[in-house]
């Protein structure tokens, strides 16, 4: 499945099919996405959700992405950031939205940054694909 574009911050995250295997980010550009995973069974995440943030992260709705997601160090967090993204304003952006936003609900929850991103996917077995560079 590959992630709607949203622009508003009231937009909610979406989540992966149960008949699909793969999250898509997109063509990204100024866009900002974040992938969560959680409920590994049998090398398998049950459970993934996420939102593309059309402009950036501030789009992307924090509160829809991590509801019901548990604070385990099974649970992974992707936050993809376009290739307009590369500035350390951007950079500091980003880790500010994490901060709070993400980390006081999920901080036992591994997560991982990537900039420069032209799209990525990520598959229910966390194997990732990542276009452009990290």
């Amino acid at each position: 499945m590959r992630l709607t574009m949203r622009y508003l911050v009231t937009d909610l995250a979406e989540d992966l099919p149960a008949g699909d295997n793969r999250m898509e980010t997109g063509e990204m550009g100024a866009c900002v996405s974040v992938i969560v995973l959680w409920n590994l069974a049998g090398g398998t995440y049950q459970n993934v959700r996420g939102c593309h943030g059309g402009g950036g992260i501030e789009i992307v709705n924090a509160a829809s992405l991590i509801a019901g997601v548990p604070n385990v160090a099974q649970t992974q967090v992707y936050i993809f950031a376009g290739d307009d993204n590369r500035s350390q304003t951007s950079r500091m952006g980003l880790n500010t939205w994490y901060r709070t936003n993400i980390r006081p609900s999920l901080f036992n929850a591994p997560v991982r940054f990537y900039q420069m991103v032209t799209s990525a996917t990520v598959t229910r077995q966390n194997v990732l694909t990542v276009q452009g560079r990290r």
